[in-house]
């Protein structure tokens, strides 16, 4: 299903759009975020599963 929505998605998105603001990027990422679980779920069929996040930072501050 998942693949089918992402599809039609890039089917009938405006190949212009700009995509730049902080806001609309963390609205993504939480989007994305949320399918991800939601798939690593389905995957697993109910089973136990951790994730390890690795913090790095802006050098360039």
């Amino acid at each position: 299903m998942l693949l089918e929505v992402n599809s039609v998605i890039l089917k009938y998105a405006s190949k212009n759009v700009m995509i730049t603001s902080p806001k609309n990027q963390k609205d993504i990422i939480s989007v994305r975020a949320k399918l991800t679980m939601t798939d690593l779920i389905y995957d697993l069929d109910g089973g136990l599963f951790g994730i390890l996040v690795d913090e790095s930072t802006n050098i360039t501050l």
